[in-house]
């Protein structure tokens, strides 16, 4: 059974900007929330729909407390609880990873460190949460963390984030059905001019089939965007110059002097002749 809700408190502020990792042990840990941007897919049809995204502070809540290590996710009608007794074992790469059995249906919540260049960010993590239902189930991708004041971003100096990664999944029509491809080879250009208060990215999409076979290029995919005084969110409609697309990328800085940056976006992009949409 879910275990009990905590009772809401304030979202964790980053005044000290404590690793992420700290939270499990530090006195932040004795009952903090923490908020999200989250995208996702609705799992019905092929290929799946995507789900809007949804600017940081506006996804998913995760609330965490310590003792007696308690997860409550919730937002968007989701209410789910963890606790000891649904800790997945199974999951030895995730941060966090629970399994929940609710009647038929198995729900797995993650929170993975996600890494490129060789380490893994400190600040900034990574969600999954899936919210089954009959025929109409959504996997929610969320992004969180520690993220920095937005004092702190107007003062960070201009930057090209040269350690990047991206963790998503493609799925490409295939006749009547869509092929599975993950997104982990793509090519993530960003850079922040925090003086002219803006984000510019470019993706070059590679799809790694998850069935087995060669790369395949998916396009690229580039979004500018302001970044918000007020929080130090970015959002933005996401621009392909060879297909259609409909979708948009949003995120938010972490960590002191904006040293991580992290996005979440989801986009349908249509057939093109000769080529398949995804």
């Amino acid at each position: 059974t879910p275990a009990p809700t905590p009772a809401p408190t304030p979202a964790l502020t980053p005044t000290a900007y404590i690793r992420f990792a700290d939270v499990y042990t530090s006195r932040a840990g004795s009952g903090t929330t923490l908020l999200s941007a989250c995208a996702g897919f609705i799992l019905q049809g092929q290929p799946p729909a995507t789900l809007p995204i949804t600017p940081f502070g506006q996804g998913l809540t995760f609330r965490y407390v310590l003792t007696p290590q308690v997860w409550a996710v919730a937002g968007d009608g989701l209410s789910l609880g963890f606790d000891g007794r649904t800790v997945d074992p199974t999951n030895t790469t995730a941060e966090v990873a629970h399994r929940l059995v609710a009647g038929p249906d198995v729900i797995r919540f993650a929170i993975n460190q996600p890494s490129a260049g060789g380490g893994g960010f400190d600040y900034l993590r990574l969600s999954t949460a899936p919210a089954p239902g009959a025929g109409v189930s959504r996997d929610y991708r969320c992004l969180l963390g520690i993220s920095t004041l937005p004092a702190d971003v107007a003062a960070a100096p201009a930057t090209n984030y040269r350690r990047t990664g991206l963790n998503g999944t493609a799925f490409v029509r295939d006749g009547t059905t869509a092929r599975a491809f993950s997104l982990g080879r793509s090519i993530v250009t960003v850079s922040a001019d925090f003086a002219g208060r803006r984000v510019t990215l470019s993706v070059r999409l590679i799809g790694t089939p998850e069935s087995g076979g060669a790369d395949v290029e998916l396009g690229t995919v580039a979004g500018s965007a302001a970044i918000d005084p007020a929080n130090g969110n970015f959002t933005a409609p996401l621009t392909s110059t060879t297909r259609t697309i409909t979708g948009s990328i949003t995120g938010r800085f972490f960590g002191p002097e904006a040293g991580e940056i992290g996005a979440i976006f989801g986009a349908t992009i249509a057939d093109a002749p000769g080529t398949p949409g995804f």
